[in-house]
């Protein structure tokens, strides 16, 4: 199935910006963990761990329920669908 959008452009001066907000972001991660682990001794690294996972899950939902009709649904072909149907249930 060909692709209907066109290849995207190398944008390095963007990847450059994604890295650094990754960046900033992952430090204050690192730095609001220590600090719930300092204020509350009794948390364990599993509940640390668990939230960090829990909130960019949440932010992937929010993220993709924007276009999730689009990317779920409008671009699935038509012509493979009975088979993904089967597979599905």
């Amino acid at each position: 199935m060909p692709s209907k959008s066109a290849p995207a452009k190398d944008n390095p001066i963007r990847g450059t910006i994604y890295f650094l907000i990754f960046g900033v972001l992952t430090a204050a991660n690192f730095f609001l963990a220590k600090g719930a682990y300092e204020k509350i001794p009794d948390v364990t690294p599993f509940q640390i761990l668990f939230g960090r996972a829990l909130s960019p899950a949440i932010i992937m939902i929010l993220y993709v329920n924007v276009n999730a009709k689009k990317v779920m649904y409008d671009a699935v072909d038509r012509t493979v669908l009975p088979s993904l149907i089967f597979r599905t249930v």
